[in-house]
């Protein structure tokens, strides 16, 4: 009987081990394939790692930088994802804002129109990753970035929308069924 719960707690956890990423080219690498530009904010684009301490990406060797001056100027990209009506996704992003002093800057990022990440005193000058579980409403969902910094750079990599496993009921039929054979092996000792 531990040897079907055993394999039981296995095919559970292996039914949620291997999460699909939906995102195309969440780390820019090397290019925006995948995503739609509506608009590339001036001093904006997709750079690779440079001689300096500026766009330095959080893996690969590509980001994504936003250099617009003001909010009229500012970059406006997105993905538009196939999602099902009713299922969490884990969305993330790892971002940071070469100048967090700066008045002058602004950085949002959606999913469904659900914002995840934002500028604000969370928002330093060290990659930091912002982190949501968010419903699909739709069967196709945008994830949608929006960015400007007067003075310097805020830059985003490593973009992530995988939908929460949710065990089979099959799966669960067989941790239940040893987790009575279990406790009834344990009344009957």
């Amino acid at each position: 009987m531990k040897k079907f719960l055993l394999v039981s707690l296995l095919a559970v956890g292996a039914s949620s081990a291997f999460a699909v990423e939906l995102v195309v080219n969440g780390g820019f690498e090397p290019d925006a394939t995948g995503w739609t530009i509506a608009h590339l904010g001036s001093f904006s684009g997709v750079t690779t790692t440079p001689n300096s301490t500026n766009w330095v990406p959080h893996t690969g060797a590509y980001c994504f930088h936003m250099g617009a001056t003001s909010s009229t100027d500012q970059s406006d990209v997105f993905q538009d994802i196939a999602t099902t009506v009713g299922t969490t996704y884990t969305v993330s992003v790892w971002a940071l804002d070469l100048n967090p002093a700066d008045a002058t800057a602004g950085f949002n990022a959606t999913f469904g129109g659900t914002t995840f990440a934002a500028r604000g005193p969370s928002l330093t000058s060290a990659y930091t990753q912002f982190s949501a579980n968010i419903v699909a409403t739709s069967a196709l969902t945008r994830l949608e970035f929006t960015g400007y910094e007067a003075t310097q750079y805020i830059q985003v990599d490593d973009f992530s929308v995988q939908a929460q496993a949710v065990p089979e009921p099959a799966s669960m039929a067989a941790l239940g069924l040893g987790v009575v054979a279990l406790l009834r092996r344990r009344r009957k000792a």
